[in-house]
């Protein structure tokens, strides 16, 4: 998982959240000469608009349709229904962890689109993210294009900003304790 340019174009299917970051990774996707085959994204738990998870960011869901038909990209979404059960650094796998729902995502996206052969994720610095997205991915036989990864957050702004991207705040979260 890393931010290398690829002289290999790959078919690309996109890990949206709905927020900059994800999207951003896809514009870097596209400049660097790779198809984007279609995006993905996991639904909150039923009943709530907001999913309490280590792994993956929810706020703005509903909006996730609507940026799959301004890009003009199929899209496919399923449900979170587990929880976080393996919450150390390094990811086990466990049936009942969270982790398998992107597996399962990500199953039906190379069932569907079996050219697809990589994954645009926005992680930037969480490395409890980028192990259970290496594990998912190393168990599908697809690359992962994470080119914002570990990139300095101001400079990542910047870009974005320059690059004409307009985002709205939602949300912030943090790392440490309050």
């Amino acid at each position: 998982m890393d931010g290398e340019k690829t002289s290999t174009k790959l078919n690309i299917v996109g890990l949206i959240s709905g927020g900059k970051d994800s999207i951003q990774n896809l514009i870097y996707c596209s400049k660097y000469g790779h198809d984007i085959i279609l995006l993905a994204h996991l639904i909150p738990y039923e009943n709530q608009n907001e999913t309490d998870s280590f792994m993956y960011q929810s706020v703005g869901f509903e909006l996730i349709p609507e940026i799959a038909k301004c890009m003009e990209k199929p899209l496919i979404q399923h449900r979170i229904k587990r929880k976080a059960v393996n919450v150390g650094l390094d990811y086990v796998y466990s049936s009942n962890d969270e982790v398998e729902d992107l597996y399962e995502l990500l199953l039906e996206v190379k069932t569907k689109y079996p050219h697809v052969n990589a994954v645009s994720c926005g992680a930037i610095q969480s490395n409890y993210q980028k192990r259970r997205l290496e594990h998912v991915c190393q168990r599908l036989n697809l690359q992962i294009l994470a080119y914002l990864w570990e990139r300095d957050q101001k400079e990542l702004l910047q870009n974005m900003i320059e690059g004409g991207l307009e985002a709205i705040l939602v949300k912030i979260a943090a790392y440490g304790n309050v």
